[in-house]
């Protein structure tokens, strides 16, 4: 597998024609197999964050 590093700046804004062109994607044609499957362990500890309300991602304190 090829790596391509960009810079933030190097990467052109997302048009009204290229969000169309992902969205006509079939889902069977995108390659999934370099992240990983989520399990229940993930989601036992996940949290649900809106960061358009201004809400911040906060570390879980665990206690034993």
């Amino acid at each position: 597998m090829t790596i391509i590093t960009v810079k933030r700046s190097e990467i052109p804004p997302m048009t009204e024609e290229r969000m169309k062109e992902i969205e006509a994607i079939p889902d069977e044609d995108i390659d999934y197999s370099d992240i990983p499957e989520l399990d229940d362990e993930f989601f036992k500890n996940a949290q649900l964050v809106n960061y358009a309300k201004g809400e911040r991602y906060k570390p879980l304190t665990t206690t034993k």
